[in-house]
């Protein structure tokens, strides 16, 4: 908010006060009984948009700062339906990221990788096998007709690791299952909040 705006809501605030208690805010005089805005149901209003505006001014000279990932994984159908699916095969990682954008809040928790790969476990896309002393992730055959692909790759510290990448089918089939892959998180609507 600029100073020129700043100005013009404390005199929106004052003429505001000015009128609930009566007073011509041009001419700082006291109206007539008789007079519309000394009707007690007018004054009540005019306090309420009074306070309101001062509100408003508090809150953009001193906005809350957002704490990211203060607020629990949440998404609404409606939201969920703006996924673009990408024919471009994506990480776990990539996938959660563009479905967390979806939600639009910076404070929200990121949707978890870990949980769309324990729900590829759970129904016999995934399996555990062993890679080298440690076990990896893998496609099974359903994974691999559903479109899920798997190449080793080298991870930031050099440990190789097996990539899996999600085509635009498999992409369909966790967001169509999306309230079964993260569970609650899948909320009916925004007005149920």
């Amino acid at each position: 908010m600029d100073s020129r705006d700043l100005k013009i809501l404390e005199r929106a605030i004052e003429y505001t006060r000015e009128l609930s208690e009566g007073v011509n805010p041009l001419d700082h005089t006291r109206v007539s009984p008789q007079d519309v805005i000394n009707q007690e149901k007018i004054r009540i209003y005019l306090k309420y948009v009074e306070q309101t505006l001062r509100k408003y001014k508090e809150e953009q000279l001193h906005p809350k700062v957002i704490v990211k990932g203060s607020v629990p994984f949440a998404i609404t159908p409606e939201q969920l339906s703006g996924y673009q699916y990408s024919e471009e095969p994506l990480s776990a990682s990539e996938l959660c990221r563009r479905i967390t954008d979806l939600c639009g809040n910076p404070a929200m928790k990121p949707m978890k990788a870990t949980d769309i790969n324990a729900w590829l476990m759970k129904n016999g896309y995934l399996m555990e096998i062993p890679y080298g002393e440690k076990t990896m992730k893998a496609p099974t055959q359903k994974g691999t007709q559903a479109g899920i692909t798997a190449a080793e790759a080298s991870g930031r510290d050099g440990d190789m690791y097996i990539r899996l990448s999600f085509n635009a089918n498999m992409q369909r089939i966790i967001i169509s299952n999306l309230s079964q892959v993260i569970g609650s998180y899948v909320r009916k609507s925004d007005q149920n909040e």
